[in-house]
């Protein structure tokens, strides 16, 4: 069941855009936003508004949200992904995770590694291993990682991360899954 108070306000907020009121119409949107912070519909109405303004402050915002989201689902992935090739295209090739917050820069790992943006993905995860080494996520995130890499058929190199993972990660809930990852992974190449 769809709230009244959030409904009424996608109206009005709709109704401004038809009346050409895109300022009001935005921030009506922003209200929804933060009720719904996972709502790709307003996130679509949001993005391709900010996306053409001449002004850098609301598309990076917008940006920022969504890559500040916890989602794994397939619709959110594709989102991500967009929203990377297009904030790179404003804002610059180069990234820099000390400029995004510790939630995005996970996020941006797990949703950036699962596509062939290889530069920014060994580039996260040199700045996790080394930055947030200590944060909770990193040995999930790690883990991950290795997992990729076994898919990717870069076996060699999951073996290696997955003994750094286990090493300096024995207490982590990780670790067992990371054992039985590398022993498969040893197994495999002994196979080939």
């Amino acid at each position: 069941m769809v709230d009244i108070n959030y409904q009424n306000t996608l109206d009005k907020a709709l109704s401004q855009l038809r009346a050409l009121d895109v300022d009001e119409a935005l921030d009506l949107f922003y209200q929804l936003l933060q009720q719904q912070p996972l709502d790709i519909s307003i996130i679509n109405h949001i993005y391709p508004i900010e996306q053409r303004r001449k002004s850098d402050n609301g598309f990076n915002k917008i940006c920022q949200h969504i890559f500040s989201q916890d989602s794994k689902s397939q619709e959110y992935h594709q989102l991500i992904i967009t929203t990377w090739v297009d904030f790179k295209n404003r804002f610059g090739s180069h990234l820099e995770p000390e400029n995004f917050s510790d939630i995005q820069v996970f996020n941006l790992f797990f949703h950036l590694g699962q596509t062939g943006y290889t530069i920014e993905t060994e580039k996260l995860k040199e700045y996790i291993s080394s930055q947030l080494a200590d944060h909770q996520y990193t040995p999930q995130a790690l883990y991950f990682y290795c997992q990729q890499l076994a898919d990717k058929k870069k076996l060699l190199q999951a073996i290696k991360e997955l003994e750094f993972l286990i090493i300096y990660y024995t207490e982590a809930i990780t670790t067992i899954p990371a054992e039985k990852l590398l022993k498969q992974l040893r197994e495999r190449i002994r196979n080939t």
